[in-house]
C-alpha cells in the first residue's frame, strides 16, 4: 500500500512583503508527533508559502490537506481548500488553530458556514490530527470518503456529519511531558526553512496561567503551563544556530510568558553563549511575563539589550483591568524596574490597548501619562481585536459594553491565488464603546501617532532626557504636540490629516462589502500599492523617517521650545534645546533611503550631546560643554549598514517594508552614530563609503582622541 501523502501548511502572504516570517513551527510539531506514530504510512509534506503549496496542489494532490487557522490565513485557507476541491474533490481538507470559538454553538455555526472545512483539530493539535490520520489508515486502502471518515465522533475534532448534525469528539487532556513531541528541529523537519526569509521561532513552554478576556489563551483550558525540558531546549537552540543564514539576525520565542520562570535565566545563558560564539541572534522577541518583573529582568540582563522588556499593561485603570481579568505591577514597581533596565541600557516596551471595557478618552491617557512616567522606551498602541476563541468575544459581552465593531484589512494579509481569486484577511476591531466615542478613538490616535514617531525608539531621547532633567512633564510635551497640529509645518499638517482620514476610511461596517471591494481587480492594486489596507502607524513612521524627518523635528522642538519658555524662561535652557535639536535630527535623518551613504548630517556642537544622552550617572549637559564649537558628522558603523541591507533583503525598502523591519529590530540600534571630525582629521576627498565605516569602527574600538 503507497504511504497516504499529507500536505501541512501554515501559510504566510508574501504580496508586498513577507507578513508572517516565523517559521511554520506549528505544523512542525504536528508532522513530527504525525510521522513518528504512522512512520512510513505516512508521505509528509511541509508549506509555508502559497506559490508552492499551489504548485505541488496541482502537480501531485494529496490525500489530506491540513492547514492551520490563524486572522491572517483563513480567507486564504478557504480559498486554497476551494482551489483543492476543484483539484481533487476526494482530498480530505482539514483545519486547525485557535481562531475558532470554545462555544459549542458557534463551533457548529462555523462548520456550517464553511462546509468547505472537512473537518477542524481544536485546541493543541497533535494529537487530534494523528487520530484523523489513524482513521484514514483503518481501512487496508484509504478510503477518503467523508461517510467514512466521519462516521464516529474523533476525539479532538469537530465536523458536521452526513445527517447534518455538529460532532464533537471528545477533548483531549493536555500533554503534561512535552517533550513525548518530537522534535520538529531535531527531526529535520524545519530544515527547508532555513531559507534566508524566514526566522526560527522556539517554544519552550505551553499554557498561561492568566485570564485576560481579549486573548485566546485567557481561556481556562490553557491555565496550565507545560515544559519542555532543558536539554530539549538547549539541543534545539544549537540546532539553530548551527543551521541559520547569516543574513538572518533574530529568533523568536512563542511563550506567552518568557522570562518568567526561574529555568529562562538558563535558557538566556545559553543563547548569550550562542551570541558570543557566531554573533547570532542579534534581535530577540519574546512577549515576556505579566509579572515577576524582577526575574525577567534578572534573565535578560544575558543577552545584552538583545531583548526588549514587555511591560505590558494594555491599561492601567484599575476598574478596566478588573473588567478584562488582568493584573498589573504597581506603577512605584515599574518605576524601580524601568531605572534598573535603563542603568544597564537594557530595552523596554509596553503595549497598551484603546477601546478596552470600560476605557474612556481620560483613562487611555492617564494610561499613557504613566507610562511615559515610567520612563518605557517603547509604548506601542493597538486597537481592541475581537478575536474567536477569547472570553471577550461573546455576545453577552458586546452587549454590556456597548462595542462598536468596524472591519478592516489585515495589513499585508493579501494575496491573488493561481486561479485568479483575490484573497484578502480581515479583523473585526473595536472603533467606540458605551464609555468611548468614535471622535474620542480617532483623537486617541492622533496622539498615538505622536508616540509612534517622536518617542518611541529614542530617537529624540536627549529631549526627552532634557524634560525630565529639567522637572518638566514628558507628557506635557507629547499633550501639546496633539493639540498645536494647525502650528505645525504643512508636510506635518498634510500627514496628519491623511492619517485621520485613512483612520476613518479603513474601518468598514460590513465584512461582506469589505471584501467585495477587493474582489475588483482595481481596488486589490491599491492594496499592492500600499494606497490602501496597510498598517497607519507603521506606515506614516516610514514615511516620516524616509521623507519628513526634518519638518517633524523642526514641529517637535517647535512645541518644545514654547513649554520651555513657559516654564523655564531661560535662554541658556533654549541655547542648550537647539544643541539638542541639531544633534537629534542628525542622528535621525536619512536613515532607510537609498543614498543613505551619500548625504552625511554634519552640525557644529557646543555640547556633547551624545555622551550626556548615554551618561547613566544623570549629569546636567552643562558639564558635557566644549571648550568651543566642534564639528560631527553622523555615520553609520559597518554591522549597522550590513544589518540595515539583511533587513532590506528580507522585507523591502517600501513604507511597508520599512514598518515591517521596525516590529522586528530594536529602532534605537539604527540610528547614526556621531563622530568628532576635527579629532579624525579627515580630508573631504578621502569620504567614501568605506572610509565611513572604517573610520567609525576605529572609534568603536577605542581608538578616538577624547572629546573634551
Amino acid at each position: 500500500m503507497k504511504p497516504l501523502k499529507i500536505y501541512l501548511a501554515d501559510l504566510t502572504y508574501n504580496t508586498v512583503s513577507i507578513a508572517n516570517e516565523a517559521f511554520p513551527l506549528n505544523i512542525g510539531y504536528v508532522g513530527a508527533y504525525c510521522k513518528e506514530r504512522f512512520g512510513s504510512r505516512v508521505e509528509l509534506s511541509l508549506f509555508k508559502y502559497i506559490n508552492d503549496l499551489e504548485s505541488s496542489m496541482r502537480s501531485s494532490p494529496p490525500d489530506i490537506l491540513a492547514l492551520s487557522n490563524y486572522p491572517w490565513n483563513y480567507a486564504l485557507d478557504l480559498g486554497l481548500f476551494e482551489a483543492m476541491r476543484d483539484i481533487r474533490p476526494e482530498t480530505l481538507r482539514v483545519m486547525g488553530g485557535s481562531n475558532i470559538s470554545h462555544e459549542h454553538k458557534l463551533q457548529s455555526e462555523f462548520l456550517i458556514e464553511n462546509a468547505i472545512v472537512d473537518i477542524y483539530v481544536y485546541l493543541e493539535g497533535e494529537i487530534g490530527f494523528s487520530n484523523i490520520v489513524e482513521r484514514v489508515l483503518q481501512e487496508e486502502e484509504p478510503n477518503l470518503e467523508r461517510s467514512f471518515i466521519k462516521n464516529d465522533s474523533i476525539s479532538g475534532c469537530l465536523f458536521i456529519d452526513s445527517a447534518g448534525k455538529f460532532v464533537r469528539g471528545q477533548p483531549i487532556p493536555r500533554l503534561k511531558a512535552l517533550d513525548e513531541f518530537p522534535s520538529p528541529y531535531l527531526t529535520g523537519l524545519m530544515d527547508k526553512f532555513f531559507d534566508g526569509s524566514l526566522s526560527p521561532m522556539m517554544e519552550t513552554n505551553r499554557g498561561c496561567p492568566f485570564s485576560c478576556t481579549f486573548c485566546h489563551e485567557g481561556h481556562a483550558v490553557y491555565q496550565k503551563v507545560n515544559f519542555f525540558s532543558m536539554e530539549r531546549v538547549n539541543a534545539e537552540l544549537n540546532y539553530i544556530a548551527q543551521r541559520v543564514p547569516s543574513q538572518v539576525h533574530n529568533l523568536m520565542f512563542c511563550d506567552p510568558n518568557f522570562g518568567m520562570y526561574g529555568r529562562d535565566k538558563d535558557i538566556c545563558k545559553t543563547v548569550a553563549g550562542i551570541q558570543q560564539k557566531t554573533g547570532w541572534p542579534k534581535d530577540i522577541f519574546a512577549s515576556t511575563g505579566k509579572n515577576k518583573k524582577d526575574h525577567i529582568a534578572d534573565a535578560l540582563f544575558e543577552l545584552n539589550g538583545s531583548m526588549q522588556m514587555w511591560l505590558s499593561v494594555q491599561s492601567m485603570d484599575e476598574d478596566v483591568l478588573g473588567n478584562i481579568k488582568r493584573t498589573n505591577i504597581s506603577l512605584p514597581d515599574m518605576l524601580e524596574i524601568q531605572s534598573t533596565l535603563s542603568a544597564n541600557k537594557l530595552p523596554s516596551k509596553s503595549e497598551i490597548i484603546v477601546a478596552l471595557p470600560g476605557e474612556t478618552f481620560e483613562s487611555h491617557i492617564r494610561s499613557i501619562s504613566k507610562l511615559v512616567t515610567a520612563g518605557v522606551d517603547t509604548i506601542t498602541a493597538y486597537t481592541l481585536m475581537l478575536l474567536n476563541g477569547t472570553d471577550m468575544n461573546t455576545p453577552e459581552q458586546r452587549e454590556e459594553w456597548g462595542f462598536v465593531g468596524k472591519f478592516r484589512v489585515l495589513p499585508r494579509d493579501f494575496g491573488k491565488l493561481a486561479n485568479g481569486k483575490n484573497v484578502v484577511e480581515v479583523e473585526e476591531v473595536v472603533a467606540a464603546t458605551k464609555d468611548l466615542s468614535f471622535e474620542d478613538y480617532v483623537e486617541l490616535r492622533r496622539l498615538h501617532l505622536i508616540i509612534s514617531m517622536i518617542y518611541n525608539g529614542k530617537g529624540y531621547a536627549g529631549l526627552f532626557k532634557f524634560f525630565r532633567q529639567s522637572d518638566l512633564d514628558v507628557f506635557l510635551l507629547l499633550k501639546g504636540m496633539l493639540h498645536n497640529f494647525p502650528k505645525a509645518p504643512i508636510t506635518v499638517r498634510e500627514s496628519v490629516v491623511d492619517f485621520e482620514k485613512e483612520t476613518r476610511d479603513e474601518l468598514w461596517d460590513s465584512e461582506e462589502d469589505l471584501r467585495s471591494f477587493y474582489s475588483d481587480d482595481q481596488n486589490y492594486d491599491l492594496l499592492v500599492s500600499g494606497d490602501l489596507g496597510a498598517n497607519l502607524l507603521q506606515k506614516y513612521v516610514a514615511a516620516f523617517l524616509m521623507e519628513a524627518s526634518d519638518d517633524w523635528l523642526r514641529y517637535s522642538f517647535t512645541v518644545a521650545k514654547d513649554i520651555v519658555r513657559e516654564h523655564l524662561n531661560d535662554d541658556q535652557s533654549l541655547r542648550k534645546l537647539e544643541n539638542i535639536e541639531r544633534y537629534s535630527g542628525a542622528r535621525t535623518r536619512n536613515i532607510f533611503t537609498e543614498n543613505r551613504l551619500n548625504v552625511i548630517p554634519t552640525i557644529s556642537l557646543e555640547y556633547d550631546v551624545e555622551a550626556w544622552v548615554l551618561d547613566e550617572n544623570s549629569k546636567p549637559l552643562d558639564e558635557f560643554q566644549f571648550q568651543k564649537s566642534r564639528r560631527v558628522k553622523f555615520l553609520f558603523t559597518r554591522e549597522q549598514y550590513a544589518l540595515m541591507e539583511d533587513y532590506f533583503q528580507r522585507f523591502g525598502n517600501t513604507h511597508q517594508g520599512i514598518g515591517k523591519i521596525l516590529t522586528k529590530m530594536n529602532i534605537n540600534s539604527v540610528w547614526r552614530k556621531c563622530v568628532y571630525s576635527d579629532d579624525l582629521k579627515w580630508a573631504e576627498e578621502e569620504e567614501t563609503s568605506e572610509i565611513y565605516y572604517s573610520l567609525i569602527d576605529e572609534q568603536a574600538s577605542g581608538g578616538v582622541i577624547a572629546r573634551r
